[in-house]
């Protein structure tokens, strides 16, 4: 039964995280996936698009449609790579980098709303945890670098 309530939690976060957060990035015409997108780019500029698209378990044109609208939005710019030709770098413009401290007070809103009643301790075990499992689950299906970087590795 216990296994159950994680696998069903788990589910019901993510249900609801699309919920609150899609309805917040409304106001800046984004979805999830694009907020997720820029929230990473802030933090790896210069990624390649294709790598987002590994990181984030989807495929390639699901990133080029976010990425092209992205950058019709003026948040991102895409660059081809100076030593591979055929991919494009990407990273935030200034007014992406604006767009990011709104999405990460939506973020905050979601989290405080999570870890409610919480002392500190616990929302450190609970982040601890949550990424120990993500970690697990991609180094079972054999991506040990994004492993790594989930795990702060």
């Amino acid at each position: 039964m216990e296994l159950f309530k994680i696998e069903w939690s788990l589910s019901l976060l993510n249900k609801y995280a699309a919920i609150i957060l899609d309805e917040d990035m409304k106001q800046y015409s984004l979805n999830k996936t694009q907020m997720l997108f820029i929230i990473h780019l802030k933090h790896r500029p210069g990624i390649h698009q294709d790598q987002l698209a590994t990181m984030f378990k989807t495929n390639r044109s699901t990133v080029t449609r976010a990425v092209d609208q992205l950058i019709n939005s003026g948040y991102v710019t895409k660059t081809i790579d100076e030593h591979n030709k055929k991919a494009n770098r990407l990273a935030l413009t200034e007014t992406g980098f604006i767009l990011y401290d709104k999405v990460m007070v939506s973020v905050s809103d979601w989290i405080d709303i999570l870890t409610k009643n919480m002392s500190i301790e616990e929302k450190k075990m609970s982040i601890k945890l949550l990424t120990d499992m993500a970690g697990n689950a991609c180094q079972h299906l054999g991506d040990e670098r994004l492993a790594h970087i989930i795990k702060g590795e």
